[in-house]
């Protein structure tokens, strides 16, 4: 019942060009369903499952023509699967540009949509790499191949999820602001202080005569452990923390309790910071991170309310959406 009254709100309300007459205007309204709401009709949900399943399989054909176990497969058979994937988000992109102004929605609008852009970034890596077919533009051939992994997030046309988490993270701009102030703050006061203990421990290489020299730095060298203290480079700073600024990536991780190992803190000192470092990384991560979870939560409670109620988003002219809140950050992400 409600599909039936969009319908006819929409053949009321939508513009008409001369280019597309009266006549048109149903034949445009139920493209814009068969698009746009897969809960209109059998064939809109069908397609809805088509064009999902392609974006799926393109995904998937990108990942297994890296695989070396699969190089006997010819290249024609790459070339005709891009191909063939291609037509498919091409049309499907060229329909909705046909059909997006039913609900009113301005041109500016419909392009700048992130989805819409989505949709066109999907196309784009087929057209460019046909034009730079040369060895001079290799590189650039290669990094155009991987725009091709943004089809992913073509996924979010269908993924209510994903919405919702898109406008959980456009509610929490301030808590994530608040997040990378603290672990600004937190690399700068943690990697100082782990550089300059570290350093403390630094041997004096004047009191080594050339033997002892020699064996320390190539203990140094294969271990990054020595008998005669800790392992240094010739500004006396520590091999594993040369600079404050090249121990940010130490903080990081130990901010974020990652903890690669790739690099320690030796000393018994350097130690304790670390477990500093640890323990006041969680405290300074957990306020904004729980701020962003309370975003996603209401996010989710409106989105089922709204789906209890029966509400949907009928922003078309003359109409108000009930949703005043959700559905109005949800039309950044989808225009319909």
């Amino acid at each position: 019942m409600e599909i039936a009254k969009m319908r006819e709100e929409y053949l009321q309300n939508s513009p008409v060009y001369p280019c597309f007459p009266r006549r048109l205007q149903p034949f445009r309204v139920e493209l814009y369903f068969l698009l746009e709401e897969p809960s209109s009709s059998a064939a809109a949900k069908l397609l809805s499952i088509v064009i999902f399943a392609c974006i799926v399989l393109s995904i998937a054909l990108f990942m297994l023509e890296t695989m070396p176990e699969l190089g006997a497969v010819q290249e024609e058979f790459w070339v005709a699967s891009e191909c063939f994937f291609t037509v498919v988000f091409l049309v499907e992109y060229l329909a909705r540009l046909l059909v997006f102004d039913v609900t009113g929605v301005p041109i500016w609008t419909f392009i700048r949509t992130p989805m819409n852009i989505v949709d066109v970034v999907a196309v784009l890596p087929f057209f460019m790499i046909a034009v730079l077919q040369s060895g001079q533009a290799i590189g650039f051939i290669r990094a155009v191949r991987l725009v091709r992994l943004f089809r992913i997030f073509k996924l979010g046309r269908y993924s209510t999820g994903l919405k919702m988490m898109m406008v959980a993270l456009g509610n929490s701009g301030q808590a994530l602001s608040v997040l990378v102030f603290f672990l600004g703050i937190g690399c700068v006061l943690f990697s100082s202080v782990v550089y300059h203990v570290e350093k403390l421990s630094c041997p004096d290489r004047a009191r080594f005569n050339q033997t002892e020299l020699a064996t320390y730095l190539q203990e140094c060298h294969i271990t990054r452990k020595s008998d005669f203290g800790l392992c240094c480079n010739e500004f006396d700073a520590p091999v594993d923390f040369p600079s404050i600024l090249s121990t940010f990536w130490w903080s990081i991780v130990t901010m974020t309790t990652v903890g690669y190992g790739d690099t320690v803190p030796r000393t018994n000192a350097g130690k304790v910071a670390g477990a500093f470092t640890m323990c006041s990384g969680i405290l300074l991560l957990a306020l904004p991170i729980a701020l962003i979870g309370a975003r996603f939560q209401e996010a989710y409670n409106m989105a089922v309310s709204s789906r209890r109620s029966g509400f949907r988003d009928v922003s078309g002219p003359g109409m108000t959406d009930p949703m005043t809140n959700i559905l109005n950050c949800l039309e950044n992400f989808s225009y319909s």
